[in-house]
């Protein structure tokens, strides 16, 4: 059961607080609107392209609403960033080691052509 305290936040009015929150919704509207009349002049009529544009709308009223609940606020915590420089060491260390592998079976490869040529 979802509590009142989320409903109220589902439910209530949302006005834009900031020029950037505003921006977003419109920029929201532009490209979903830039997408509908693409899919209108290649799409056949039938169907198919009627529910396209519906969810697309849908689209548009789903972001439009995390925009408008949110404020654009981040609702996960952002990596502290000890955390950050952890995880790009990680990668370091995954794109060194992959070099290495790389490095290996050259020399492998350069052995078996010196073995090759001995013989």
């Amino acid at each position: 059961m979802v509590k009142k305290s989320e409903l109220g936040r589902r439910f209530e009015y949302h006005p834009a607080t900031s020029d950037r929150v505003e921006n977003t919704h419109e920029e929201i509207r532009r490209k979903c609107l830039d997408l509908a009349l693409f899919l209108q002049g290649c799409l056949p009529e039938c169907r198919e392209a009627s529910v396209a544009q519906t969810k697309l709308q849908e689209v548009m009223m789903w972001a439009n609403a995390a925009v408008a609940i949110t404020q654009l606020q981040p609702s996960k915590p952002r990596l502290s960033p000890e955390m950050q420089e952890i995880l790009l060491e990680e990668k370091r260390v995954d794109a060194i080691e992959e070099v290495l592998r790389k490095t290996r079976r050259r020399v492998d490869e350069l052995e078996k052509v010196k073995e090759d040529e001995r013989a």
